[in-house]
């Protein structure tokens, strides 16, 4: 029991400022490693006016440095295109 309880317990514990820092420096030099990335999400959204929870799916595009596509496909049609300094969003394809 103790074996399986320390791992859940040290999830739990905050991380000194020393610490911190240095995973924030690790994560932030992967990023920069990152050229390009394709994933498909699926996104679930509740609310206090609605009965039974919104579920959207769609895509992520990221190419390095500078293009991000997001762009949802169901419930509806509507994209976010991003390509250095300029914003195009897009529903139904207008």
């Amino acid at each position: 029991m103790l074996t399986l309880a320390v791992p859940v317990f040290a999830q739990w514990t905050e991380l000194s400022d020393a610490d911190a820092k240095t995973a924030s420096a690790q994560l932030m030099a992967a990023v920069k490693r990152v050229k390009s990335m394709d994933r498909t999400f699926e996104q679930v959204k509740s609310s206090a006016m609605t009965t039974t929870p919104t579920v959207s799916t769609g895509m992520m595009h990221y190419e390095s440095p500078d293009v991000m596509i997001w762009s949802y496909e169901t419930p509806y049609s509507f994209s976010i295109d991003i390509r250095g300094d300029k914003m195009t969003a897009r529903r139904d394809g207008e």
